[in-house]
């Protein structure tokens, strides 16, 4: 009753101790006030989504154009959900052929034994980085690489982001 009384400036009297215009001019202040709080919901909301697209360009154009390989599977099937095109170049497969399957699957893990270690420590610490691995392109070409993964969360689901650099030329 006190918030009312301060938020629509009445006097301490009740309502229908108060005058019909007064009463009117009450009545009317609720609404408009309910639209204005409304109204800011809605802008913090709009400014909050201008805020996570901005965040997401930012990701998708770090993702996209990083040197090196990058690839990101979902941490429960590994089924690839994203890839950039150093990732496609390097691995020699379409964005078609790779969204939506395993790397295991594929057949590019050339030590399939190394995988389920690697996710095992990947689980326990969170990221692995600098390690040496080698993967089987689509035409069967071995490639040793550089090899980096760390647990992201996406969506509220979590995901690999994975990163590789070719090191053919080192060896």
């Amino acid at each position: 009753r006190i918030l009312v009384h301060f938020l629509f400036h009445t006097n301490q009297t009740g309502l229908m101790e108060q005058s019909l215009p007064d009463n009117l001019y009450i009545i009317l202040q609720v609404p408009i006030f309910l639209l204005l709080v409304f109204n800011m919901v809605v802008l913090v909301s709009n400014f909050l989504m201008i805020e996570v697209k901005t965040e997401e360009k930012k990701f998708n154009s770090i993702f996209h154009m990083a040197p090196y390989a990058a690839i990101i599977t979902n941490s429960q099937d590994s089924k690839v959900i994203e890839s950039n095109d150093e990732m496609l170049r390097l691995l020699e497969y379409s964005r078609k052929e790779l969204i939506g399957n395993t790397l295991l699957s594929l057949g590019t893990w050339v030590d399939p034994s190394l995988r389920a270690t690697l996710l095992e420590r990947l689980k326990a610490t969170g990221s692995v980085s600098g390690l040496e691995l080698k993967f089987r392109t689509k035409s069967g070409k071995i490639v040793p690489v550089l090899f980096s993964a760390s647990i992201l969360q996406l969506e509220g689901k979590e995901h690999i982001v994975s990163t590789m650099k070719d090191i053919s030329e080192i060896h």
